[in-house]
């Protein structure tokens, strides 16, 4: 299972990421801009909004 984390690139979503990250759990950070996003070394970035 995959867990897509909305919010990623900010204070509580970025350490959302990493708690998911630290156990194990396969994860994507979506956000607006993949190639700016700066999320934990391994994760994907997926480019997307939610409007």
């Amino acid at each position: 299972m995959i867990i897509l984390v909305t919010g990623s690139t900010g204070l509580i979503g970025n350490q959302v990421l990493q708690h998911l990250d630290g156990n194990g759990a396969e994860v994507r950070a979506l956000t607006r801009s993949p190639e700016r996003a700066q999320v934990p070394e391994g994760l994907g970035a997926v480019k997307g909004d939610l409007v």
